[in-house]
């Protein structure tokens, strides 16, 4: 099975050792630009915890948690070309704002020939382009 991880689910991965079992079921796929989301998360906001709480990351241990990650996974990044039109068909089914991103995602992980998308995004499903998604 080729399992995409969006960057909710590359968080959920640092933050929960049940998640980050599932990297041992598939192959695993994302694209770079998750990297970037975690690092803003994790060095700003914090890494999420269980009980709602966040932990505060500095940048540099952010830095070692990605690159230590993305051992574990392939990455599909979009062309110019295949990037301009997925923006384009954002604007056709009335994709705005930061729902670019998951578009986005959803665009890879179709490329990618992903059969599952791992997501904390509740409606993620309705950009999947047809691939099943679920909570990691």
């Amino acid at each position: 099975m080729r399992t995409y991880w969006d960057s909710s689910a590359l968080l959920n991965a640092l933050a929960s050792k049940t998640v980050y079992d599932r990297l041992e079921a598939s192959e695993n796929l994302t694209r770079s630009h998750g990297y970037v989301e975690v690092f803003s998360h994790l060095s700003g906001r914090g890494l999420p915890m269980k009980d709602g709480t966040r932990q505060k990351v500095s940048s540099g241990d952010a830095a070692r948690m990605i690159a230590s990650l993305s051992t574990r996974f392939s990455v599909r990044d979009l062309t110019l070309a295949e990037t301009l039109s997925t923006i384009e068909a954002a604007r056709k089914i009335g994709v705005q704002g930061a729902r670019i991103h998951d578009l986005l995602h959803a665009a890879s992980a179709k490329l990618s020939g992903a059969d599952l998308i791992l997501t904390r995004d509740k409606g993620f499903a309705s950009l999947a382009q047809g691939i099943k998604s679920e909570w990691p």
